[in-house]
């Protein structure tokens, strides 16, 4: 078993690779309690976009998608997805590589606080192609320090994605560790959250 822990070390080393795939197992695993819960507040954008990630979980808040519809619908082409919604696993260990200055990561978000974390953010590849359609439609770019990121500004957006996939995490441990139990309190604490994070499987339990 390789836990995130290895895993991001591993990654982030000559050769490694620097890639989040293989996280996939553990992040369907929250992923899959975090959906019943989101319902229709979290929805797939897959039809809208070119998967290129290797770790992509092409997942958007509703209307992120609908307004990434109306500009794909204006470029009459679909762009190139490398990332959308975010698991705190997923989260965690960019966060990691970016602080130790591992893997040219130009930015990356506390884990708990990213604009993927909520659903409301992609990076695509061709950015300037784009920045137009979606700017006319309510997607924020980041800027040239993190140039494939466009975060959703519009309205309707749903407050508690990212409170209930951190909430995701702290059940999926409980469920696989009866005598570890952490707060299910859908905040990432650095005495409880982040150190089963850690030692959690990376391809999941």
């Amino acid at each position: 078993m390789t836990t995130v822990r290895e895993f991001a070390i591993a990654q982030s080393s000559p050769g490694g690779g620097c890639t989040t795939e293989g996280l996939k197992g553990l992040d369907q695993q929250i992923v899959d309690l975090l959906l019943p819960v989101m319902k229709d507040k979290l929805i797939s954008c897959a039809d809208l976009v070119t998967v290129v990630g290797g770790s992509t979980l092409a997942l958007i808040q509703t209307p992120a998608r609908d307004a990434l519809a109306q500009a794909v619908q204006e470029k009459g082409e679909k762009p190139n997805l490398i990332h959308a919604y975010r698991t705190i696993a997923q989260q965690f260990v960019l966060f990691q590589w970016f602080k130790n200055g591992k893997c040219g990561i130009p930015l990356a978000a506390h884990p708990g606080t990213s604009p993927h974390e909520k659903g409301i953010a992609i990076d695509i590849q061709e950015h300037a192609k784009w920045r137009s359609a979606l700017e006319k439609h309510n997607w924020r770019w980041r800027g040239p320090a993190d140039p494939g990121h466009f975060t959703f500004i519009g309205l309707g957006i749903q407050s508690n994605i990212l409170t209930e996939g951190l909430r995701a995490f702290q059940r999926l441990w409980n469920l696989h560790n009866p005598n570890d139990h952490i707060k299910e309190d859908g905040i990432f604490g650095e005495i409880e959250t982040a150190p089963r994070l850690l030692e959690s499987p990376s391809d999941g339990f």
